[in-house]
């Protein structure tokens, strides 16, 4: 993803990461195996073989592969020297070593990968490697219902098993079948198609969500704007568009919302799959309901969580709190641990910062170092690393000594730091820079698309990635193969299905196809994000929807990229936040403002820097004269270890807790961000030179201050 900007403060990159051994990744076998195959896992040896060994610690495949996938359906691929095959439980390789792609197998099928002079082309395969579907697709997908949703090159359709085609390839955007349905687009709309192609529900809505408990979300373009309903599986408008926020049901209730008036707050309710109203939410925030709950913030901010019902069940007494995943949600006070359904800490609060799970782990940070942890609070990937990023698809993006690599969940080094830049494993792919040249690797870090590009960013679901050579723009499929040439420059990554492009100086959108379905029109264009993307007009900015049309008129001076679900805007000269349903969540009052972090954000009134919540509460009265903001990865970090580097009325700068107390006191002409229990700092000697020195968070030298002449250079980090 592209990065954002803050509107104030100083960045600052914080530190995390590390590498362990053992590999527990073992899915289930699938439901038509007769029998359950062994649990294996793996291992690697003192040069990062991998092997594997069963429950009872017995080798069972000797440490001699250089990747290796986890085993599903009795099979786990393995590469050598860059070349894919699959072992059985036994360990032996029961498909050899051929394919320049993996998959894994799924109903007795794998899409797999091999390189020709037209680049890489997918088929499918079966347990003993014969070719069912030969390798003749720009991207495939696997196998969900009996279909698989193929691109030929761009334009999707579906085959079945026997690689005919069940769906001719004519949609701009599709995904899996899910139950007999698949999202599908036409270009300007979205709907769902059946399994014979036949639209159940016609592409007539601007954006549609998955189908949960028989009714899918809907949008329509209204004369009172953007209204969401629900339908059902035989395209019935079973609860018609009239809500400005709705929800997927869940445990039979949706959360839905209102507003009386644009200006007004957002009133939620819950309701049954007929419409009515089970219960008022009286919370100015409501999150969306996961394993039973949801997160609701009261007036004075602070968040419990609630069942099916409407009835709080864990205590409104969190400063903050996320949804749950896995069983577990993140939560927040002066430190970030892990709770469960019944409200026990189940991973102590000792992290600054402990982000959301993602394939069984979740990043945390402490100080600057960070890694991951699993849901007993187990630390798997120890702080080795500068950043980290999100598990996608098996890996972790991480960065070290200005170089990034990837972990897996055990914390190896599946691929050590290597690259000046890279991004997340989208479709097997990441997109990674080497000398100064963009290309795209594997899973074994090996390049399928040779790194030649000024610039490449990620594949979207599209199967789509914008890339350039010199001056010439294009998107490239997963092959490597062209797509189509950018009808304009400045192509931005697929979102929600569209990419932002200029042309003559003016923004619009295309679709996977490269056709134009918002005509250039703007100044300049962000990236779509649940159905609303940035956009600038006649010097102003605003919110528009996927026709193009303007969800929140160009009114503001700045608009800011939605963190947290909220938007930082300023209109004259002042700044607020609006939420995701473009409404304003805090009125523009203040003279900056910061990304929220954690629930919280820095904000200036009257030349003073204060702290509130999502809610506009202020959690410390504004009355500093400047904080310090500091970065992990893209991420906001208001504050560190549990303290903000802040400057009183003199300008000299001391630390504070999160309720504002200063626990060091304001001395210094220069703060950094507590790292590891240390931070840099400067102040004045006894005879008003410059010095330097490294404190501890009792506020005491551990070194210095060395005291320089005037001018002289001080300490500027560890």
């Amino acid at each position: 993803m592209k990065k954002f900007r803050g509107l104030l403060l100083t960045m600052m990159a914080i530190l995390a990461g590390v590498v362990g051994l053992w590999n527990l990744l073992t899915p289930p076998a699938a439901a038509f195996q007769a029998e359950k195959p062994a649990r294996l896992l793996q291992i690697s040896d003192a040069i990062n073989k991998i092997g594997f060994i069963d429950l009872s610690g017995n080798v069972v495949v000797e440490p001699r592969y250089d990747v290796a996938l986890a085993f599903q359906e009795g099979l786990a691929g393995v590469a050598r020297n860059n070349k894919w095959g699959y072992i059985d439980a036994t360990g032996r390789e029961v498909i050899g070593l051929q394919f320049d792609e993996p998959g894994y197998f799924q109903n007795g099928l794998a899409q797999v990968g091999v390189r020709d002079e037209n680049g890489l082309q997918y088929g499918y395969i079966d347990t003993r490697g014969r070719w069912v579907v030969k390798p003749q697709y720009g991207s495939a997908q696997p196998f969900s219902e009996g279909l698989a949703r193929v691109a030929a090159p761009i334009v999707m359709g579906y085959v079945d098993t026997a690689g005919r085609w069940a769906i001719a390839p004519r949609y701009a955007q599709a995904f899996n079948f899910v139950d007999g349905l698949a999202t599908a687009s036409n270009g300007p709309g979205w709907g769902f198609v059946n399994m014979a192609g036949q639209w159940v529900v016609s592409p007539t809505y601007t954006y549609v969500m998955d189908f949960s408990e028989g009714l899918a979300v809907v949008q329509t373009d209204a004369e009172s704007g953007l209204k969401y309903g629900y339908v059902d599986t035989s395209g019935a408008e079973v609860i018609p568009p009239q809500f400005d926020d709705a929800r997927p049901f869940r445990d039979g209730v949706a959360i839905v919302g209102t507003l009386a008036s644009p200006t007004s707050p957002m009133r939620y309710r819950l309701i049954n799959p007929q419409g009515q109203v089970i219960a008022e939410l009286p919370y100015p925030s409501v999150s969306s309901f996961s394993d039973g709950l949801a997160a609701v913030t009261n007036e004075s901010g602070l968040t419990g969580y609630i069942d099916t019902t409407g009835n709080v069940v864990i205590e409104q007494k969190f400063a903050g709190g996320q949804d749950f995943s896995d069983g577990l949600a993140v939560v927040y006070q002066d430190k970030a641990g892990a709770i469960d359904k019944t409200g026990k800490m189940v991973i102590e609060q000792k992290f600054d910062a402990l982000f959301p799970f993602s394939e069984g782990l979740a990043g945390f940070q402490s100080g600057a170092k960070a890694g991951f942890v699993d849901k007993t609070g187990k630390i798997v990937v120890d702080a080795k690393y500068d950043y980290t990023g999100s598990f996608s698809e098996g890996l972790a993006l991480v960065g070290l000594n200005g170089r990034v690599g990837y972990v897996d969940s055990t914390g190896r080094e599946v691929i050590s730091p290597q690259f000046q830049d890279g991004k997340e494993f989208e479709q097997g792919l990441a997109a990674v820079t080497l000398n100064d040249r963009a290309g795209f690797i594997d899973k074994t870090g090996e390049f399928v698309i040779e790194p030649q590009f000024t610039f490449a960013y990620s594949f979207a679901d599209s199967g789509l990635a914008p890339v350039a050579i010199g001056g010439q723009e294009s998107y490239v499929t997963i092959s490597g193969t062209l797509a189509f040439t950018s009808p304009g420059i400045y192509g931005g990554e697929f979102s929600d299905g569209l990419a932002s492009v200029q042309h003559n100086g003016r923004w619009g959108y295309i679709d996977g196809t490269g056709r134009w379905v918002i005509d250039p029109q703007f100044e300049s264009a962000g990236n779509f994000s649940q159905g609303l993307a940035s956009v600038q007009q006649d010097g102003r900015w605003g919110y528009i929807d996927r026709q193009g049309k303007f969800v929140v008129k160009p009114a503001y001076e700045i608009t800011q990229p939605f963190v947290e679900g909220y938007g930082v805007v300023m209109t004259n000269g002042l700044v607020g936040y609006v939420d995701t349903a473009g409404q304003v969540a805090i009125e523009p009052q203040y003279q900056s403002a910061t990304f929220f972090s954690e629930g919280l954000a820095a904000v200036m009134k009257n030349n003073r820097f204060g702290i509130i919540d999502t809610t506009g509460r202020e959690v410390v009265t504004p009355q500093f004269t400047n904080i310090v903001e500091g970065w992990n990865g893209e991420r906001s970090l208001l504050f560190s270890e549990g303290l903000a580097a802040v400057a009183d009325e003199s300008g000299s700068y001391g630390y504070i807790d999160r309720q504002g107390s200063f626990v060091i006191a304001p001395q210094f002409t220069y703060t950094q961000p507590f790292v590891d229990g240390v931070a840099a700092v400067d102040l004045l000697d006894e005879q008003g030179r410059p010095a330097s020195g490294y404190i501890n968070t009792s506020g005491q030298f551990i070194y210095g201050p060395v005291s320089f002449g005037e001018g002289g250079l001080g300490i500027r980090g560890q």
